[in-house]
C-alpha cells in the first residue's frame, strides 16, 4: 500500500496518493486496536460486518477463538442481488473450507435471521462492550479494503489490455464479449444453472441467466452442462441475438467437452475453454478442448479478471440454487393444506425465508398471516414427526 502511494505520488497523481495515506491511516489505527484478549462467555466467535459501494460490497471477517484474533479476512466482490443475498452468498463459499463458529457477531439486525438459519449458529448483536468495539473494527476493516479495491483498480491496466491478452494466450479474436456457466446442486436435488456475461470485460447483469435443469440430468454434471449450454444458444439462433467471442466453463476438460456438446446440438461454433484447478482446488489457469494447458500469472491482471468473472459465476448460481431449494422445501410443506393456496404461499416464503424459520413460527405467528383453522393445520403438519 505504501509503494502504491510512492507510485502515485511520483505519477503527480496526488488525489490517489492521499487516498493511499487515509486509507494505511486508518489500517494502522484498527491493527492497533484489534489485538485485544478477551475474557467472559463469548471468546470464540467470529466478527462479521460488509460496507457497499458503486454495485461492490466488502466483506470482513475477524477470527476470535478462545479469546485471540486468529485471523482476518476481506472479500470484495459486486453485488448481483440484494446486499443480504451477496453477504450470505460470500460466507457460504467462506465456510465451505472453514469451521462454523457457535456464535457471530454483526452491527446488521437485517442479517441475523439468515444466518442464524443458514449456518446454524447464535448471532449477537452487541451494543456495547469489547464485542462491540471488534465488530466496529470489522466494519473498519471492510470499508478500508472496499476503499482500496477502487484506489488499487485505477492503477491497473485498463481493459482493453487484459482482453487482448488473453486474445493472445488463447489464439482468438479479442473476446469483447464472454459469457461463463456453473451449475449448483445438492445431491441432484433443486439442480439449477447459471450463466454471467461480460461485455467490454464489465459485468452485464441484463444478460444473466438462470436455467432450472430437468429431473433427467439433476446432478449429472456433465450432461447438465450440455442442456443449458444446447437451451442456451438454440435460443440465441432462433431469435437472432448476439453470440458471445468465447464461452468459459467453471471446470476442466469434461466441462469444456460438455459445453462442446451443446453447442453440437445447436449448430453453433464458439471457442471454448475451461478455467481447471490444481489438486489443492484452486484455480491454475485455462484449458482447451484438446487438454492443452494455459497456465495464468496469478499476480496479473488477467488472473484477477477471471477470478472476477469466476466469483460472480459462483454466487449468481448459489444465490438461484438457495431460491430454488427453498421454495422447493416450502412447497413439499404446503402440499395438502386446505384451503393454502398461492397467493397465502408466496406471502408465507416472504415472510419466512427458510424451512427453519417456518419450524420456529408459533401458531399465533402463522395466524397473523391466515386463517386460524389453516394455521394450525400448517403448525400440525411442520411439526407432526416431533
Amino acid at each position: 500500500m505504501t509503494a502504491k502511494m510512492i507510485d502515485a505520488s511520483n505519477k503527480l497523481d496526488f488525489e490517489l496518493a492521499s487516498d493511499y495515506k487515509k486509507t494505511i491511516e486508518s489500517i494502522d489505527y484498527v491493527i492497533s486496536k484489534q489485538n485485544v484478549e478477551l475474557r467472559g462467555e463469548y471468546v470464540s466467535f467470529d466478527a462479521v460486518a460488509f460496507s457497499s459501494r458503486d454495485s461492490y460490497c466488502g466483506v470482513a471477517i475477524l477470527t476470535y477463538r478462545n479469546g485471540l484474533l486468529l485471523g482476518k479476512n476481506i472479500f470484495v466482490v459486486e453485488t448481483f442481488s440484494s446486499l443480504e443475498e451477496t453477504v450470505l452468498s460470500v460466507l457460504e463459499q467462506y465456510y465451505l473450507t472453514r469451521e462454523t463458529p457457535k456464535y457471530l457477531a454483526t452491527g446488521a439486525l437485517f442479517l441475523k435471521q439468515s444466518l442464524e438459519d443458514e449456518f446454524d449458529m447464535k448471532v449477537l448483536l452487541p451494543k456495547e462492550g469489547q464485542i462491540k468495539d471488534i465488530v466496529s473494527i470489522s466494519e473498519l476493516n471492510a470499508k478500508n479494503g472496499l476503499d482500496e479495491h477502487f484506489s488499487s483498480s485505477r492503477l491497473e491496466d485498463d481493459k482493453e489490455k487484459i482482453l487482448e491478452e488473453l486474445s493472445k494466450l488463447l489464439k482468438i479474436k479479442t473476446p469483447y464479449r464472454i459469457e461463463l456457466f456453473d451449475n449448483s446442486h445438492l445431491q441432484g436435488d433443486s439442480a439449477v444453472g447459471a450463466m454471467v456475461c461480460f461485455i467490454n470485460a464489465e459485468p452485464s447483469k441484463k444478460n444473466y441467466r438462470k436455467f432450472k435443469l430437468s429431473e433427467k440430468n439433476a446432478g449429472d454434471d456433465y450432461h447438465s452442462m450440455v442442456e443449458v449450454v444446447s437451451r442456451r444458444y438454440s435460443r440465441l439462433k432462433e431469435e437472432k441475438l448476439t453470440f458471445p467471442d468465447l464461452i468459459l466453463t467453471d471446470g476442466g476438460l469434461s466441462q469444456v467437452h460438455a459445453c462442446l456438446e451443446g453447442l453440437d446440438i445447436a449448430k453453433v461454433k464458439i471457442p471454448v475453454f475451461g478455467l481447471y484447478k490444481n489438486d489443492s482446488h484452486q484455480t491454475e489457469g485455462l484449458i482447451d478442448k484438446e487438454g492443452n494447458a494455459y497456465k495464468l500469472d496469478k499476480k496479473g491482471s488477467l488472473f484477477f479478471f477471471l477470478m472476477r468473472m469466476q466469483d460472480e459465476v459462483h454466487r449468481f448460481a448459489i444465490s438461484y440454487f438457495r431460491n430454488t431449494h427453498t421454495k422447493k422445501q416450502m412447497n413439499s410443506i404446503f402440499d395438502g393444506i386446505k384451503n393454502l393456496g398461492d397467493k397465502r404461499k408466496e406471502l408465507l416464503r416472504r415472510t419466512f425465508t427458510s424451512k427453519e424459520a417456518l419450524l420456529k413460527a408459533s401458531v399465533v405467528e402463522l395466524s397473523q398471516l391466515l386463517p386460524k383453522e389453516v394455521a394450525a393445520s400448517l403448525y400440525d403438519k411442520l411439526h407432526q414427526q416431533e
